[in-house]
């Protein structure tokens, strides 16, 4: 609410404590605005190993916005010398992440580097960085829990539809239930075998 002037006059010196506080237990977005507030200097000196320090730990827990900002740093020099393959390396996870930011910063970059095809042949070699493979491996695991969930998703309804084809008998006379039974059997196997498939 301090950073943001939300029902007090807007004072970093007063976030800041807060959201270090905040990164202590592990939370990604104090870690992005701290990184914020040394990167632009808001109540605070300009810092930008400081930035690049909290952005870093950030991205390493999937926050696309401390991403943009990493590739902001390396495309403009912000600290360093710049360094437009880990600019685009560093938009293209948050792109990947969903970050409007660092989409249009890829695109930026990627067309301003195009029209100098000398600099976007250096752009495009591959990054040895061990903070980008962190951020890399970060978005693998997330992309795998996702699909792990969709999978275990659709194999419980395909449970559930088995189930509801083995009772199709139900509440029939007991010469219709062996034969809905039966019918069903055979269907229930199919989406048996399926959710089966999708647990392995």
């Amino acid at each position: 609410m301090a950073g943001e002037g939300w029902g007090q006059p807007e004072n970093y010196a007063v976030a800041l404590p807060w959201y270090f506080k905040a990164a202590d237990h592990g939370s990604n977005q104090a870690e992005e605005n701290i990184g914020y507030i040394f990167q632009k200097g808001t109540g605070v000196r300009t810092d930008y190993g400081q930035a690049m320090s909290w952005f870093i730990k950030a991205a390493a827990q999937g926050n696309a916005e401390a991403e943009n900002q990493i590739g902001w740093m390396y495309q403009f020099g912000q600290g360093m010398k710049p360094d437009n393959a880990r600019a685009l390396a560093w938009y293209g996870l948050a792109a990947d992440l969903g970050n409007v930011q660092g989409k249009n910063n890829l695109q930026a970059l990627t067309d301003d580097l195009q029209d100098d095809g000398g600099e976007w042949q250096n752009a495009t070699i591959r990054v040895s960085d061990a903070a980008i493979t962190q951020a890399q491996r970060w978005a693998k695991i997330q992309d795998l829990r996702r699909r792990i969930d969709a999978a275990e998703t659709h194999s419980l309804y395909q449970d559930d539809y088995a189930n509801q084809l083995e009772h199709i008998g139900h509440g029939k006379s007991v010469a219709m239930a062996k034969v809905f039974n039966a019918m069903g059997s055979v269907g229930a196997a199919q989406h048996r075998t399926e959710a089966a498939r999708l647990r392995e």
